[in-house]
This record gives structure tokens, sequence and C-alpha cells, in this order.
């Protein structure tokens, strides 16, 4: 956050007109609480109370039965502002009112205040201090993928037409208004195009130091939503919403610093292939707790029609500049040498996407794992439903350990009673659903294309493509059961 947005409670009222005091939940929704300014100083020297299970719900604000509330008489909890935090909210009141943003953690009242260890926030606070001890400090940022649709329900242009200057200027005039009020608001926007599907446009946010990107990337992804809700339209993070449309990401650049030198330690050009062993112990610790990782990168049922899918991961895997893989690789020097964890879903909690690769990757460094091969095809599969993510989670002792078994209790039983109970898995494709997809694999394999022959392999692509592919489309067998209850549920919080 720009110092400039920084400022004591004293001079909050010349600045706006009114605050909003917000906490990101277990599913990455903001939720909160809106006061006059004349107010703020004592919410932001006491706090404010409120429900103490405020980051439990479900995606639909689905109440969770959980003990440790039910114990607390589901009283109060405290919502504390980090008086660091605030910033001008460009989107918000109007255009008739000044409206500012702290972000908040929760914390219980009995027996004394003190934080709550599910609190996403605090968790990814918490693992940045682990990181910390380590002399390290950690910068990072999120690209963010999203749709846009009419009041019909419609993708507001027709796809595909990714990175298309044509497409892009039946709304460059917002995406210009959007990305100067992101600025205003402290979030600075790197670049900004038309992504692959209908109505499907992306984000690339600037890296920051330490938690800030998460909290950057929570007001990104609310400020986007009232943003074109102010103008009639509806912008979803839901990570699949079309069955015939390509899927939204969110994924998570990052590389490691040295607090007393600023040396990136990812970065060794002694090395021929840039990457120092820092950074080999780092995507160890990735590969390692993979699938743990999936779990907290894609965290719907939903997102499982994203995984195992052209360009997107389905193995444990890293390559240098490899899409196709779990964790990118970038070489280019020491200002351009960092990792992308492709794994996150566009309706992941950021807070919990950062943590969640910081604790493997801190596991990786503290025992010094060996790199794994890269570009290893047979590496272990990712999981292919939710549940079985969950699952990952829950018996990856090391990763339990990092994030807190509050925190992961809270977490799986959250997911498991308000999504996958209510919808059913929807169980990720690891075969192809397309004729064109299939012909790909069929290309692809070379072993096929050996023993096949390559003169027939090339005759019956080519045929199948020219005479069936482009006179009739492809028909997706990844069928469209459940997606409309799932678009109940995510389409629009998430």
């Amino acid at each position: 956050m720009a110092s400039s947005l920084q400022m004591t409670a004293s001079a909050l009222s010349a600045k706006c007109d009114y605050v909003r005091f917000s906490v990101a939940d277990l599913q990455g929704i903001l939720r909160g609480k809106t006061v006059p300014v004349r107010h703020a100083d004592r919410i932001l020297r006491d706090g404010v109370g409120v429900y103490v299970g405020y980051i439990a719900y479900g995606p639909r604000s689905e109440f969770v039965s959980l003990a440790e509330l039910t114990n607390n008489h589901l009283g109060n909890g405290l919502l504390r502002p980090m008086s660091d935090t605030g910033r001008l909210l460009p989107w918000a009141g109007a255009g008739r009112h000044r409206v500012f943003e702290y972000m908040c953690e929760m914390h219980w009242l009995r027996p004394s205040p003190h934080p709550q260890l599910q609190c996403p926030r605090y968790v990814a606070r918490s693992q940045l201090d682990r990181l910390s001890t380590l002399g390290l400090r950690l910068k990072s940022g999120f690209e963010y993928e999203f749709y846009v649709v009419d009041s019909a329900g419609e993708p507001v242009f027709d796809g595909p037409d990714i990175f298309s200057s044509l497409a892009m200027s039946k709304f460059e005039a917002d995406l210009c208004d959007l990305e100067s009020q992101l600025l205003q608001s402290g979030v600075d926007i790197d670049s900004f195009n038309c992504e692959y599907g209908a109505g499907q446009f992306e984000l690339v946010g600037r890296p920051t130091d330490g938690v800030s990107s998460a909290d950057d990337a929570v007001v990104t992804k609310e400020g986007v939503k009232e943003f074109f809700q102010q103008r009639g339209l509806r912008a979803t993070f839901m990570t699949k919403p079309f069955i015939s449309s390509s899927s939204s990401g969110l994924h998570f650049n990052h590389s490691l610093w040295r607090v007393d030198s600023g040396e990136n330690v990812f970065y060794d050009s002694s090395r021929d292939d840039n990457l120092s062993p820092t950074a080999g112990y780092w995507l160890a610790g990735l590969v390692k707790h993979a699938g743990a990782l999936t779990a907290l990168c894609s965290p719907t049922v939903n997102c499982y029609r994203r995984l195992h899918t052209p360009w997107v991961p389905d193995t444990a895997n890293w390559d240098i500049d490899d899409r196709n893989t779990s964790f990118r690789a970038k070489n280019v020097d020491v200002g351009g040498t960092f990792v992308e964890n492709r794994l996150p879903s566009s309706s992941s909690n950021p807070y919990l996407v950062l943590a969640a690769t910081v604790a493997a990757g801190i596991d990786g460094v503290i025992n010094k794992l060996d790199r794994p091969p890269q570009g290893d095809t047979k590496a272990s599969t990712l999981p292919t439903t939710l549940s079985e993510a969950l699952q990952c989670l829950q018996t990856d002792e090391s990763m339990v350990e990092l994030l807190g078994r509050e925190f992961v209790d809270w977490f799986v039983r959250i997911k498991t009673q308000t999504e996958v109970e209510k919808l059913g898995d929807t169980k990720a494709s690891t075969l192809p659903t397309t004729l064109s997809e299939a012909l790909q694999c069929l290309q692809t394999d070379e072993l096929m294309v050996e023993l096949l022959g390559r003169e027939f392999v090339d005759w019956f692509v080519r045929i199948k493509t020219e005479a069936e592919v482009k006179k009739l489309g492809d028909i997706d067998i990844k069928k469209g059961n459940n997606l409309e209850r799932e678009k109940q549920m995510y389409f629009t919080y998430l």
C-alpha cells in the first residue's frame, strides 16, 4: 500500500465521509461494517464487535455449526483494523460519498482478546513471519481473470477473442477507468487484456512486498465486481461459469529476497539455468505439497472443471517457462527470476494462496529438499475433486502443522458441509473431452505416431479437422450437469 494512503484517524475526516472495516472470510469474500468517519477513531483504536463466526460462512452465507462458535454462545468476536492498510475506494459511494477501507483480522473476545487462528489474513501473515526468521521477504503479485456478463447473463463480447484489440476496444474506456480507480486505491495494474473466453478479461498486478499483494488482490476482486455492477453489468470470479468457455485462474507470481542485502535469492547467474539452490529447495517444497496446495488454490467444487484441461495443471511438477506445469519458473535475469504458481483458480482466496505457497516453499528450504526433475510428466497426478484435495490437505501433516490445525479443521469442515455435501463432487476429466483435444493428444504421443505411422496420423488428423471439426465445431463431453447449481452458489459472490 502506498504510504500516501496510510494516515492517522484524525486525518480521515478530511479525506472521506465513511470508512469500511472489512475482513476476508475463508471463502475470500469481504465482509464488514461501514461507519461514518466521525466514529472511525474509536474503531481504529479498539476494534468493533461482530459475530464471532464472521469468517466461517459458506459461499452463500450458509451458517456452519462449529463447536468453537457454539461454545462462545454465538456471541461476539472482535474485528481489529490493521492500521497500515487504509485506502480510498474510488468506486464506492456512488460518486456522492468518499469511502475509505481498512483490512481487518478477526479476534476472539473470550477469555481475553486474542487472534483467531483461522483468519485467512492472520494465517498469511504467520507464514511471512516465519519467512522473516530466515532473513527473507516475499515479493509477489496476482494475475486476475474474470468474466463480465450483461443483465441477461450473457458475456459482453463473443469469443474466443484472446488479446484482440478490436474486442478490447468495446470496453477499453471502462477498463481504463477501472485501472485508474484501482491505482487511486493503491493497486498498481501492470497490464490488462481480453482473455480466451467470451466476455473474459485479465488484469496483471505489479508485485508488492509481504501480505500487501493479498490485500490488493481481495480489494481488486471486490472493486472489479462493484465497478461493473454500477454499469449494469456483472463481473464474476467463478472459475468456470460457462461449460463451453475457458476457465479463469489467479496465477501467483512470487520471489524471495534477502532482507539485509536486497538480493533475489532465486537467482544465481553462475548456474546454467540461473536458478539458485534455494530456488530448487523452494520448488521441491511446492511439488511435495502440491496435493494440499490444490485444496487451497482450487477451493470450490467448480474449480475441478478447470484442472486437468489444456493449459492448466494436472501434475505436481515444475519446468522453466512451461505453461503446462503446476509451477512455472522464470529465469531471465535478477529482476525476472521468480516462480509462477499456476494452481490457483480465480475463485481462490488470495490470502490462502499466499499462505499455502509460502508454507510449502519454506518446508523445502528448511529441509533442503532435492529439486525434482524438470518437466517430469510422470510425477504424481493432482487431485481431481474437491473432496480428494481436502483429503490431501488433511493428511499432509507438515502443511497442517505449518498452517495450523485450527485453520485446516475449519476450512475442511466448512468446504465439506457447504459445498461438497450440497453440490456433490465435480470430477476433473483426465481424458480428452473434445475431438480437437483427442487429435492433439494423438499428434503429440510420439510413440503412437511412430507405431501407427506418421503418414497415417497426418492424414487422419487433417481429414478429421477439415471435414468435421472446422465444419461442426467441437462438442465437449464434459457435461454441464450441475453447472447451474454451481452458478447459483458461486457466480455472484466469488
